[in-house]
């Protein structure tokens, strides 16, 4: 994805990026979607890596689905704690260590947040 490919969108309310091989994610892909973007569908890619900021400027999303890539942990817990809207967010499918997974308790109780995982 382009940086600022979206910026221009002031309208945006959904992104369905679903099965687009993305690999990472920075910051900027996002901008501009601020105050509109409320559901990010970035199932079954190959994203391994979402840098901390990437979504911290999304303060409507209330979906977010990672789920079915290739991610194993966050460098900081804190960037789901930025979006204050977030009511789901779907980690299902990815290789998270059962104690990496259980740090996300605490945003569950916080926010009220659905977190869907399934923890073999």
């Amino acid at each position: 994805i382009e940086s600022k490919c979206f910026e221009s969108m002031k309208n945006l309310k959904l992104i369905n990026l679903f099965k687009n091989e993305l690999i990472s994610l920075n910051k900027t892909q996002f901008e501009g979607l601020d105050n509109c973007l409320r559901n990010l569908d970035l199932g079954f890619n190959k994203l391994k890596s979402i840098s901390n900021e990437t979504f911290a400027n999304l303060k409507k999303l209330v979906n977010l689905k990672l789920n079915n890539n290739f991610l194993t942990s966050f460098d900081d817990l804190m960037l789901f704690n930025k979006i204050k809207c977030l009511r789901e967010l779907n980690l299902d499918g990815n290789s998270f260590e059962k104690e990496f997974f259980d740090k996300f308790i605490c945003l569950k109780r916080k926010y009220n947040l659905k977190i869907f995982h399934y923890i073999e």
